[in-house]
């Protein structure tokens, strides 16, 4: 009686360990793809937090225009007309990513607007993520 016993409860620990050995490989095959799409999210989001970033440095540097050319204002930039510039970012991160610049002036009596729009573009379904627009401004100076 007691080798029965002895070989029952060693059948239901094979028993039980079978089961949990089951359920944990069935659960690893329906959480891995789900940690493999988060970790890809997350990677995405990263590129693009720091595209924003250099985005608004550069906003803030268009804020001071004061109409220079733009290939002598803006470094690291492929200049497309006197009026539009690319950044294409070629961080490890950010190399889906661009920046369109659009620059527009209007003279008036009084002085000069400088007009920028701002696009940040991902490279890989076309979209644009985000768009700012920047204005600057500088007198005429009345030296007599």
């Amino acid at each position: 009686m007691e080798a029965s016993s002895k070989k029952s409860r060693t059948m239901n620990f094979l028993l039980e360990f079978l089961i949990i050995t089951l359920f944990l490989a069935l659960a690893s095959t329906l959480c891995l793809p789900l940690l493999a799409k988060v970790n890809q999210q997350n990677r995405q989001l990263q590129a693009q937090n720091e595209a924003l970033i250099v985005m608004e440095s550069l906003a803030e540097t268009m804020r001071i225009y004061e109409g220079q050319p733009l290939d002598q204002y803006l470094t690291d930039c492929q200049i497309v007309t006197d009026e539009r510039a690319i950044i294409t970012l070629d961080g490890t991160l950010t190399a889906d990513y661009q920046i369109i610049i659009q620059l527009d002036t209007e003279k008036q009596a009084a002085g000069t607007l400088y007009n920028t729009d701002l696009q940040l573009f991902r490279i890989s379904d076309q979209a644009i993520v985000m768009e700012f627009h920047v204005a600057s401004y500088q007198e005429v100076s009345n030296d007599r």
